[in-house]
């Protein structure tokens, strides 16, 4: 089936009204004009969250910060030589045009207040003939990844024209949304990650040094448009490894390494000299009790809710204890009154959410940087969060990397890439961070692999939880 593109545009474009207003415009190009409309519109939607004090009676104003700079080049290779034209049409109706800051510096470009105020939509690109044919099919052409995203080509090659999108019901379930300026900018931010996806716009990165992920537009769409997503006209179900980093957490501090793996090894015996340096200025047995603990914890599942339950029994401890402690009294004043709005008025899933951010932002970030979790922590963990605080000492970073890439070896190597094998490449499989996603027909198929797979690598293995979309 041919696929459809789409693109984003202001509710008050209309082409034809724009073209009477003079008739050097009746030959421009509806598609070619969007295009143009989308280059700004893009920028736009980039620059918002960044100048969000920029409003005008609580809307968003037109102004430089949120403008971009399209070089006459850009304009001669993708719209053509009589750019100009183009310029003209929408300039006053949809765009304004900045004048030069320096001599080298091209015209910017952004939507004027009209084009703001009338809200945004998703409209399929109609061509009319075959030059705008042509040029979508050149404007649209698939790219290829670059070279160091070789060891995923059994993954990227499901990102075909088998992998669809509801984009008119996304459309009109993100419109629903819309109330403020806020949920503004939220539409244009999930509305083209749709428009990514539907267009074939498909952008991979992978960093080894780092967290070893797969970044594509499919994890990086957000969850309440995934149910929208289909493969081969299938819906997609997913398998996650429940509390994978605390999980690969803990079994690292068990001071046990069950894979093995040039980068991970590396850093693993460096973890590992650090975890022997504590147990001999520490009380072993205490310790170890502890981390014992925490892997039963992480591996049933319940660190969280154990977690939520010491935030529960501090919210009045606290502020006590905040008076007699070493900690940035100031960081705390201001935490306090969020933290006891989320622990008294959230749902049970907003609470736990709330505290797997942050217990994973505690882990990741320097040392007292947020000072509730380690304290919350410490008073389950006393030992443990010494333990962890002193590995984060000098590089916190490569702490965080090190978790990342434990878990994204065991993603990818150990469990997708060994599915993909056993079902010859023909099966859809896809992931996002500590998620394996299939179609739903091979749900059982998938989970019982998983669950199996697990049992083989770890002596105490993490739970996982299936989620049909």
């Amino acid at each position: 089936m041919e696929r459809n593109y789409i693109t984003l545009c202001p509710k008050n474009f209309d082409f034809q009204k724009l073209k009477l207003k003079d008739e050097k415009f009746t030959n421009l190009s509806e598609v070619r004009t969007l295009t143009y409309v989308d280059k700004v519109l893009q920028s736009f939607r980039y620059k918002i969250d960044k100048n969000t004090n920029k409003s005008f009676n609580g809307k968003l104003k037109a102004c430089p910060e949120l403008s971009t700079s399209i070089s006459s080049k850009w304009f001669k290779e993708i719209i053509g030589y009589n750019y100009k034209d183009y310029i003209d049409l929408l300039h006053g109706s949809i765009t304004f045009k900045y004048p030069y800051k320096l001599k080298t510096k091209p015209f910017s470009f952004c939507l004027n207040d009209a084009a703001i105020y009338s809200g945004f939509e998703i409209v399929e690109l109609k061509p009319n003939g075959y030059k705008d044919k042509k040029f979508i099919k050149n404007t649209f052409k698939y790219k290829q990844p670059s070279k160091e995203l070789n060891k995923f080509k059994y993954l990227i090659k499901f990102f075909n024209d088998k992998l669809t999108i509801d984009y008119k019901k996304i459309n009109q379930y993100l419109k629903s949304q819309l109330k403020n300026d806020s949920d503004l900018i939220n539409y244009l931010i999930k509305a083209q990650k749709t428009v990514n996806i539907q267009n074939g716009n498909y952008q991979f990165s992978y960093n080894e040094k780092t967290d070893g992920r797969l970044h594509s537009e499919f994890a990086r769409l957000n969850k309440d448009l995934r149910k929208y997503l289909k493969y081969d006209n299938k819906s997609l179900v997913e398998i996650d490894l429940s509390n994978s980093i605390p999980y690969i957490l803990s079994t690292i501090l068990l001071n046990t390494n069950p894979i093995s793996n040039k980068t991970i090894d590396n850093k693993f015996i460096f973890i590992k000299s650090l975890i022997s340096y504590m147990l001999q200025n520490s009380s072993e047995s205490l310790l170890n009790k502890e981390i014992q603990e925490f892997n039963k914890l992480s591996s049933s599942g319940e660190i969280y809710e154990k977690l939520m339950l010491e935030f529960k029994l501090l919210e009045e401890g606290i502020i006590r204890w905040t008076v007699n402690s070493t900690l940035n009294y100031s960081y705390l004043y201001r935490y306090t009154p969020n933290y006891s709005e989320i622990v008294n008025n959230s749902s049970h899933s907003e609470f736990r959410k709330f505290v797997k951010t942050e217990f994973l932002s505690m882990l990741f970030s320097r040392n007292s940087t947020y000072q509730v979790m380690e304290m919350v922590f410490s008073n389950l963990f006393p030992n443990l969060m010494k333990l962890i605080r002193r590995i984060k000492v000098g590089n916190y970073k490569l702490f965080s990397h090190f978790l990342f890439q434990y878990e994204a070896y065991l993603i990818f190597d150990l469990l997708v890439k060994e599915f993909n094998t056993l079902n010859r490449g023909k099966v859809f499989v896809a992931t996002i961070h500590d998620c394996i996603v299939t179609t739903i027909d091979k749900e059982d198929e998938l989970k019982n692999f998983v669950s199996n797979r697990l049992e083989e690598i770890f002596e105490h293995p993490p739970k996982i939880k299936v989620k049909r979309w």
